[in-house]
């Protein structure tokens, strides 16, 4: 059995000499390399996404490994945004480097974010890889983070024409100074 450890029955064997003894096998666990996924993700624009540990996929045929930590293998394009990751945990915010550990502690208390760039949508991506305490896993996965567009309040500014009587006049755009 896969990930089968621990005492097989013991074998009683007889020689074709007559002597007849036991062998005694025992398994010993070792640690199986953790797993992800690819994710997908999502947040608004102007609006930075805190990561959890569960948006980092993890999986282990261990039971008992938990993830311990990520390490961020590629970063997305600085113009859509940025990693960052809180040093202190009282909001100092610093941009992720590449290869960087991050613990799931941290991740839990809300470390890590993207900060998406100013009036950025689309998608992005950024690479990844999981760990159980013991061991990367072999592979990056890929984190998607979609960034929807936002309806930016519009900033109006009040307008003034003045037109001479009986004067005709095709300026006067209203809309001209305003976003």
């Amino acid at each position: 059995t896969a990930n089968y450890n621990g005492s097989v029955p013991t074998i009683t064997y007889t020689t074709n000499t007559g002597f007849t003894s036991t062998l005694n096998i025992t398994v010993t666990a070792v640690n199986d390399v953790a797993t992800s996924a690819n994710v997908s993700l999502s947040t608004l624009a102007h609006v930075g996404l805190v990561f959890n540990i569960s948006d980092f996929a993890f999986n282990d045929v261990d039971t008992t490994d938990t993830l311990q930590k990520v390490v961020i293998t590629s970063l997305p394009s600085s113009s859509k945004g940025y990693l960052q990751y809180d040093t202190t945990g009282n909001g100092d915010w610093e941009n992720v480097t590449l290869n960087q550990d991050v613990t799931a502690a941290h991740i839990t208390a809300g470390r890590l974010q993207f900060n998406p760039a100013s009036n950025t949508n689309g998608s992005l991506t950024f690479s990844f890889k999981v760990n159980d305490g013991t061991v990367n896993s072999v592979s990056s996965y890929t984190a998607t983070v979609n960034i929807a567009t936002v309806d930016d309040a519009s900033v109006l500014t009040a307008d003034t024409l003045t037109v001479l009587e009986d004067a005709n006049t095709t300026s006067g755009r209203v809309l001209a100074n305003d976003s």
